[in-house]
C-alpha cells in the first residue's frame, strides 16, 4: 500500500468502473469493491446500501451468498448500523474490549474497518473491509486511502440514483403524455363533431330566414335581417373553426383556379349586405385603372372568406354611418395586395401582430373597450400563409385600422 502508483491505479480503476455504461449497477459496485479490497490488502468486504430509512442491504460482497441480506439500523449490536447512524468510520484492530464482540466472533483476524458512504450529510450506505491478508492491522495511510476511495463509491451510487430517478421521471412523463394525448384526442373529436354538426342547423335557419324576407314587411323585416346577419356571422365562425383545424393538421387543400380580384371583392361584399345595412356602412372601392383585366391563380373561395373576415372585423369597429375602403393594388408584376381600411378606433400599440392569434383579447383602457378578434383574423393569417403570402395590420391615417395581405401573382395554368 505504500506504492503510490498502485493507489493511483486503484483510483483510476474505480472511476473507470463508475463511468462504464456497459456495466449494470451491481456489477459496478462489485468491481469497485474488489479493487478496493485488493489495494487495501483485505480478503473480505461488502457494500451495504440504505434501503428505506431503517435498513441496510448488502449490494456487493466477497461472499455472494450475503447479497440481498438486510440489516436493521435499530440493531445496537451491528457495527454497520452504528456507522450509518453516527456517520463516522469505525476501525477495530483488537477483539479485546470490542463494542460488538458477537459480530466479530466468526472473523479469523482482528482488523476491521467500516466507513460511511456519504453524499453531503446523507448516508447512502456503508463500506465494510475485514480479514487483512498480511499484517492484522490497517495503517493510518491505508485507513486514509479507504476513506478517500469511499467518496468514489458515492459517484457510482449517485449516478445510479440519478439514472433511476430519471428513468422513473421519464416513465411518469410518458404515461402523463399518453393520458394527455387521449384527453386531447377526445376533446378534438368532440370539437370537430360539434362544429361539423352545427353547420346543418345554422344553414337551415339561414334558409328559413331568407324565405321570411319575402313574406315579412315593414318594421318586422329589420328583425329578420338582423337575425339573418347573426346567423351568417355564426356560420362564418363555425367554418373558420373547421378550416383552422384542417390547416393546423395539414389537411386543408387549396383549389387554385384563375380568378379576377374584382370578383373576389364583389363576392365578399355580397355576403355582408345585411350586416352593412344594419349599421348603414358605406363601402368604397379602390382598384388600379387596368385592374379589371387582372388574373392570377388562387383558391377563390378561401380568399373570398379572408376578405369577408376582414370586412366583418372592419364593420364591427366602424361607427354607424361610417365608411370602409377596400380594394387591391399591383405594386409589382409579381405581387398583388388586397386591403381593407376602416375609420374605427384603430389598433392599440403593440398589438399589430398579436391580433392574429386565436382568441386574443385586446383591452383599450382609454376608450374603455375590449376588442376580441376570435378566430376570424387567425383564419386570415393561416389562409394567406397557405397561399405563400403575408398579412399585416397597421393604424390608418388619420383614424382607423388598415389590414393588407400580399400574394404572389401566379398566372400559370
Amino acid at each position: 500500500m505504500d506504492n503510490a502508483t498502485e493507489v493511483l491505479k486503484t483510483f483510476a480503476a474505480v472511476v473507470q468502473f463508475s463511468n462504464d455504461s456497459s456495466l449494470d449497477f451491481e456489477e459496478k459496485l462489485q468491481k469497485i469493491l474488489e479493487e478496493t479490497m485488493k489495494c487495501s490488502g483485505m480478503a473480505k468486504g461488502s457494500i451495504m446500501l440504505m434501503k428505506g430509512r431503517n435498513c441496510l442491504e448488502v449490494a456487493a460482497s466477497s461472499r455472494p451468498e450475503l447479497i440481498g441480506i438486510c440489516q436493521d439500523l435499530e440493531d445496537e449490536n451491528s457495527p454497520s448500523a452504528w456507522v450509518a447512524i453516527n456517520k463516522k468510520p469505525l476501525y477495530v484492530d483488537s477483539m479485546i474490549d470490542c463494542t460488538f464482540p458477537q459480530k466479530f466472533d466468526h472473523y479469523k483476524k482482528n482488523a476491521y474497518f467500516s466507513v460511511p458512504l456519504l453524499s453531503g450529510k446523507k448516508v447512502m450506505g456503508v463500506l465494510n473491509l475485514t480479514e487483512k491478508v498480511v499484517l492484522d492491522l490497517l495503517t493510518p495511510q491505508e485507513q486514509e486511502f479507504v476513506l478517500n476511495i469511499a467518496g468514489h463509491f458515492i459517484m457510482a451510487i449517485d449516478n445510479q440514483r440519478l439514472a433511476k430517478s430519471l428513468k422513473q421521471s421519464r416513465e411518469k412523463l410518458r404515461k402523463k403524455n399518453q393520458q394527455l394525448k387521449k384527453v386531447e384526442k377526445a376533446k378534438e373529436q368532440l370539437f370537430n363533431m360539434l362544429v361539423h354538426d352545427l353547420k346543418g342547423p345554422i344553414s337551415e335557419m339561414v334558409a328559413n330566414l331568407d324565405l321570411l324576407t319575402y313574406t315579412v314587411k315593414g318594421e318586422n323585416l329589420e328583425y329578420i335581417q338582423s337575425s339573418r346577419t347573426a346567423c351568417d356571422s355564426l356560420y362564418r365562425m363555425v367554418s373558420d373553426m373547421l378550416e383552422i383545424t384542417k390547416m393546423e393538421e395539414g389537411r386543408l387543400k387549396l383549389y387554385h383556379t384563375l380568378v379576377n380580384p374584382m370578383e373576389i371583392l364583389d363576392d365578399a361584399l355580397a355576403r355582408l349586405t345585411g350586416m352593412a345595412m344594419i349599421k348603414e356602412i358605406r363601402f368604397a372601392k379602390e382598384i388600379p385603372h387596368d385592374g379589371q383585366k387582372c388574373l392570377f391563380r388562387a383558391d377563390r373561395n378561401i380568399l373570398s372568406r379572408v376578405l369577408q373576415n376582414l370586412l366583418v372585423n372592419a364593420i364591427s369597429y366602424t361607427e354607424t354611418g361610417g365608411g370602409i375602403i377596400l380594394g387591391y393594388g399591383l405594386p409589382t408584376p409579381q405581387n398583388i395586395v388586397f386591403f381593407v381600411e376602416d375609420n374605427g378606433p384603430g389598433i392599440p400599440a403593440g398589438f399589430e401582430e398579436k391580433i392574429f392569434d386565436k382568441f386574443v383579447r385586446v383591452n383599450e383602457a382609454d376608450q374603455n373597450r375590449a376588442y376580441t378578434t376570435g378566430l376570424g383574423l387567425a383564419f386570415c393569417q393561416m389562409a394567406v400563409a397557405a397561399h405563400n403570402g403575408t398579412i399585416r395590420a397597421e393604424n390608418a391615417t388619420p383614424t382607423g385600422a388598415r389590414f393588407a395581405f400580399t400574394l404572389p401573382m401566379d398566372h400559370t395554368g
